[in-house]
């Protein structure tokens, strides 16, 4: 068995000369039999190794017994024993996760916090086939895609896991022809958590009456989903790349995406979710489904996912943007004086007043030149309001903000944060789009007023 496990360590890179490696040891069969393994390996390879036991707080003296017989294998074999004590289910209050989730972070987190003290490199975990077995079908009932299929990695960031090659029974076995101690946590006999039901009450089953190599198939299953996920995400990558532009959002993806096969479809939007908002747990299929909806619906269409954000269809794709929390979307307004400077949500505006001397007027998006003249009351910057309108013609016909919202296929989403210069009810500047027909700088103005928005590009569409 020890030829094994090395002979997985090697395929899969796991271990370097140099390198200082944490490994967790609770005291149980599995964990024990690690510590023995990395203690050999060393002999191989030139690492060095310390030992995390990580205390629940679940158990009371079970627990500090099995603290205790780490701690002591430790130092009969002189290797570095660091302990950390959790609350667990304060934890699982406060986060409102179940008490074998919160035992899971827990653990890394003492793990990660050890790697950081010391300076290490890697974290061995002694998950085994049946563990990945259990993993896979827990993924499975709970509706995972193809990555939950994996189970669990040989190698997954700076984790590692040698003992992934072998089985529960070979492990004891191990134990029992080295005369190796261990000790057994007595809520591994509860159907407590799901993981113990799947081992005790699923697993047995299909062993018993379908396949007695079931976790071997099962691993062996595994590994080729692995292959096939690495195939997917790489091509996801190539197609989410082509789909962006330069001269869009970071959430922009472009319409060509929804020409490509339907799986990487999906590929693409769990890669681009991961990446913009750092979502990716709460986002399910269905959200997924619903994204790519938005193909075959109108521009301004929208859906919303886990995390406050939304992705909304444009004319030429979808933009994926965090929403407007709720108590940010009281009114927001400030008047403006001419010759003056103001912020309008964390932009700068400046105004200033100059006499018409016939000068060429500037073709620019965020800068305006507007009849002076015609203003009597004060501006006011703002985002829309019921009741506003737009003069749109020369003989001062008028037009809801809304209906020119809708004409000039603004989407809806991106209506509630453009800027509006007006007064009163009256628009003078949609801010990014068009100005008043009714303010604009003829032959016969004499006072001009220039208005420059700064920071404009995130609330308007593009060229």
């Amino acid at each position: 068995m020890q030829e094994k496990v090395w002979k997985y360590i090697q395929e899969h890179h796991m271990v370097k000369d140099g390198d200082r490696i944490i490994a967790g040891v609770s005291g149980g069969a599995d964990s024990v039999a690690l510590f023995c393994l990395m203690e050999k390996f060393r002999e191989r390879c030139l690492f060095d190794f310390c030992v995390v036991h990580v205390n629940h707080n679940l158990r009371g003296q079970e627990a500090l017994r099995d603290a205790a017989f780490v701690r002591q294998m430790c130092r009969d074999r002189q290797v570095e024993y660091f302990e950390y004590s959790v609350d667990v289910k304060k934890t699982a209050r406060e986060r409102k996760l179940s008490c074998e989730e919160a035992g899971r972070i827990l653990r890394m987190e003492a793990f990660q916090e050890q790697m950081r003290r010391w300076n290490g490199t890697k974290i061995a975990l002694a998950h085994h086939r049946n563990d990945l077995a259990e993993t896979m079908l827990h993924h499975l009932c709970r509706g995972s895609g193809l990555r939950g299929l994996c189970g669990i990695l040989p190698v997954q960031g700076e984790k590692i896991r040698p003992l992934l090659c072998l089985e529960r029974e070979e492990i004891e076995q191990y134990l029992k022809e080295q005369k190796i101690a261990y000790v057994t946590d007595s809520t591994n006999d509860t159907d407590d958590y799901t993981r113990n039901r799947i081992r005790h009450q699923v697993l047995p089953v299909l062993e018993a009456q379908v396949n007695q190599r079931t976790v071997a198939h099962m691993a062996e299953a595994s590994d080729k989903f692995q292959k096939i996920e690495g195939y997917l995400q790489r091509q996801a990558k190539k197609l989410l790349e082509e789909c962006r532009r330069a001269d869009r959002q970071p959430g922009f993806l472009d319409a060509r995406l929804f020409e490509a096969e339907p799986i990487l479809q999906e590929y693409v939007i769990l890669l681009h979710l991961e990446q913009i908002c750092k979502k990716r747990k709460d986002v399910t299929s269905v959200h997924v489904g619903e994204i790519l909806s938005l193909a075959k619906k109108p521009v301004g269409k929208y859906v919303q996912i886990p995390g406050n954000y939304c992705v909304v269809r444009l004319y030429d794709g979808i933009l994926l943007e965090k929403q407007q929390k709720k108590e940010a979307e009281e009114k927001r307004e400030i008047f403006l004086k001419p010759d003056a400077q103001g912020h309008f949500c964390e932009e700068s505006v400046s105004l200033r007043i100059f006499p018409n001397e016939g000068r060429k007027i500037p073709q620019k998006r965020y800068t305006k030149w507007l009849n002076y003249d015609k203003m009597s009351n004060d501006l006011c910057l703002r985002t829309r309001q019921s009741g506003d309108y737009l003069v749109v013609n020369p003989a001062g016909g008028r037009k809801k903000i809304k209906d020119y919202f809708i004409d000039s296929k603004i989407p809806r989403q991106m209506r509630d944060q453009i800027p509006l210069l007006a007064i009163g009810q009256e628009i003078v500047w949609v801010v990014g789009y068009r100005i008043s027909e009714a303010y604009k700088v003829t032959e016969h103005t004499k006072t001009i007023l220039e208005i420059e928005y700064k920071g404009g590009y995130k609330n308007v569409r593009e060229n």
